[in-house]
């Protein structure tokens, strides 16, 4: 029910339908914190900060952020430690903090590095890529969405090719 509920959430956040994604979202997180298995809170703590990101509560996401980072201190999931790394990063670029934000993207980069090409390195590249559009700096930010966009075409991630494309068309270089 837990993963519906967030799944849910998600799909109306992307649809804009912030309000009816929240309700999920909270039906999610009420049975989490019934049950108490720490991954299910972290999995509903991530949702509720790409919320916070999304209504621009920059200091709410931070906050959350830092929740995330203490209950994941003595976690050796790596794929959570890397996610937390790229919430810390996200929060940062938003906050204008874009050398911390770049070295969290280059440790949860070291995560996967040595990996062929997935998912993750193409979510990596391509929330590094916003990061240096919003700092201005357009060159190294459509660097970062081709890298992007190559490793989501060859795995076949649908869910970012598109985000990539606009991104790309929207950096202004040729």
């Amino acid at each position: 029910m837990i993963f519906a509920s967030i799944s849910l959430s998600e799909l109306y956040r992307e649809k804009n339908n912030m309000a009816r994604g929240r309700r999920h979202l909270e039906k999610a997180m009420d049975v989490a914190r019934e049950i108490n298995v720490k991954f299910l809170n972290i999995d509903c703590l991530m949702e509720k900060i790409e919320y916070e990101l999304r209504s621009e509560q920059h200091g709410r996401a931070r906050r959350l952020v830092r929740k995330m980072t203490m209950q994941l201190k003595t976690e050796s999931n790596t794929l959570y430690r890397i996610y937390n790394l790229l919430y810390r990063a996200r929060v940062s670029v938003e906050l204008g903090k874009y050398a911390k934000a770049h070295k969290d993207f280059s440790k949860a980069y070291g995560y996967v590095a040595n990996l062929p090409e997935n998912k993750i390195a193409g979510e990596i590249y391509y929330l590094r890529g916003v990061a240096y559009k919003k700092e201005g700096r357009s060159k190294e930010a459509l660097k970062m969405f081709l890298e992007a966009d190559a490793i989501c075409k060859k795995i076949g991630n649908l869910r970012y090719i598109d985000k990539i494309e606009q991104e790309i068309a929207g950096t202004g270089i040729e």
